[in-house]
């Protein structure tokens, strides 16, 4: 007979339930950080905080919210302008119930954001622990709620969603659910377009699958998986009544599109030389070449096949894409993997260093956020 798995109500009363206890502590306290600073430069600025929450990308959700896509796509002299048909469904259709309860779109989106950015935590430290051990996988999780921008976390924004439907669909993969793991990679599909690299991580998990247990079941996540967003675009076209709406949109409001790197290397190239003129160039630049230092490094450490290619598949996709170069530190956020180097790194240092070290980046990051939500003149 093979031994029982042990059920969750006692896996959450051994060391998974407290490793989970502590990171949702330590989350929750760096989100009321950053909501205080969000509160401290708002009114430095004479901002209200509804309009701090909201600020950027967050206006196209709440309009997407209130209002569906729209039904043409807004144009300027034959080029078509930022518009909604940008953004994928879930994130602002999830606030729904919850202004239909009568509370303003910016509330709703930060129940919604710490939900699952809270989730998220969790299941990044229960992933990570998996093949890192307890302290790495709390470190690691630490260090997301921590990131520099990790101020979306706090704002209505999708990255939250989108990472905490990565972590799930991951850990379902590990477990081999795969009918489990489709399902979440459609609705993470249907959250962002990068939600596309959990259908990779499906995909490789399937071909190992197949290979060393001829277990054909795994075909169900590949098959599952893609089709949020084929939904989310399906969704996007019909109702601006042309199919390629999401992709018109992209190209011509905002000039994005995947051109393998060029345009990252172009502009790291003219931070470097001195003379980009955006305040936080030169550290966008040094972002950048660590980002890629520790993915290489964390690719190189060899984790579950399903997690490299989450990992390399949302690093490609982020630095792949044109005309967001300073937008790649928010786009590498659901890429948590790329942090299990730093969390190895912090686990060696003693613990009054380490809790130092990550109290110091828990405060900058909610001051960057508190800056680029009501100071900033561009977008996170």
């Amino acid at each position: 007979m093979t031994a029982r798995r042990p059920g969750f109500r006692a896996f959450m009363s051994g060391s998974g339930g407290r490793l989970v206890a502590m990171v949702v502590a330590i989350h929750l306290a760096t989100r009321a950080l950053t909501l205080l600073a969000f509160a401290a430069f708002g009114r430095h600025e004479h901002r209200a905080f509804a309009r701090v929450v909201t600020m950027w990308d967050g206006n196209f959700y709440a309009n997407i919210a209130a209002r569906g896509y729209p039904k043409r796509l807004p144009t300027s002299h034959g080029i078509i302008r930022p518009n909604g048909a940008a953004f994928f469904p879930l994130f602002p259709w999830s606030t729904r119930p919850f202004t239909a309860l009568g509370l303003p779109f910016w509330s709703a989106a930060l129940v919604v954001v710490t939900v699952c950015s809270t989730v998220a935590a969790a299941l990044i430290a229960l992933l990570v622990r998996r093949y890192a051990g307890d302290r790495v996988g709390l470190l690691t999780a630490v260090c997301w709620s921590a990131y520099p921008l990790a101020g979306v976390l706090s704002a209505a924004y999708s990255e939250a969603m989108l990472t905490m439907l990565g972590a799930a669909a991951l850990l379902a993969l590990a477990h081999r659910r795969w009918l489990l793991a489709g399902v979440i990679g459609a609705l993470a599909g249907f959250t962002r377009p990068t939600g596309g690299i959990v259908a990779v991580a499906c995909l490789v998990a399937a071909i190992i699958a197949i290979r060393r247990d001829r277990d054909w079941r795994s075909l169900i996540a590949v098959v599952l998986s893609p089709l949020g967003v084929l939904a989310a675009w399906a969704v996007i076209g019909h109702r601006a009544r042309r199919w390629d709406a999401w992709f018109a949109t992209e190209k011509g409001g905002w000039n994005a599109h995947f051109d393998g790197g060029i345009d990252t290397v172009r502009s790291l190239i003219h931070e470097l030389s001195g003379s980009a003129t955006q305040a936080f160039a030169p550290l966008q630049a040094v972002f950048l070449i660590l980002a890629v230092i520790v993915t290489v490094v964390a690719i190189w450490q060899r984790p579950p096949a399903s997690v490299n290619a989450y990992l390399i598949a949302g690093f490609v996709l982020a630095v792949g894409t044109s005309n967001v170069h300073a937008s790649i530190p928010r786009f590498l956020l659901p890429v948590f993997p790329m942090l299990v180097p730093v969390a190895r790194l912090l686990d060696r240092c003693p613990a009054v260093v380490r809790w130092t070290l990550l109290s110091l980046a828990a405060m900058a990051s909610a001051a960057l956020g508190g800056w680029y939500f009501a100071a900033g003149t561009f977008a996170p």
